[in-house]
């Protein structure tokens, strides 16, 4: 068995990848006026966060974006008064990319 070497040019080219899908990602979300998210492009992952000001509305948001993306929703996850909401699809579209998103929410009261 051989030991699998990854350089920088694979991650240049994953992340180049990630930046291309990009695009698509923000041309699906204009389509359906879905609210803003702040994108960050790491090597071969996309990821959306929402930051409305709404927790609500975050919710709402990684909900739509989630639909529109073909993302699987995650179980929401709860620390210290907080959850945070998200989805995500590895190699999203055929597109080598795994597309993530996500929100802080307030914890909802019992």
């Amino acid at each position: 068995m051989t030991a699998l070497t990854i350089t920088g040019a694979d991650e240049r080219r994953w992340q180049h990848a990630a930046y291309k899908a990009l695009g698509d990602v923000l041309k699906a979300g204009d389509d359906q006026e879905l609210p803003v998210l702040t994108w960050r492009v790491n090597e071969a992952v996309l990821v959306g966060e929402c930051l409305l000001p709404d927790h609500v509305q975050r919710r709402a948001a990684v909900d739509a974006w989630s639909d529109v993306l073909d993302l699987d929703r995650w179980p929401d996850t709860t620390l210290g008064g907080a959850i945070y909401v998200r989805a995500s699809a590895k190699n999203w579209r055929g597109k080598g990319v795994t597309v993530r998103v996500g929100a802080d929410v307030l914890e909802e009261p019992a």
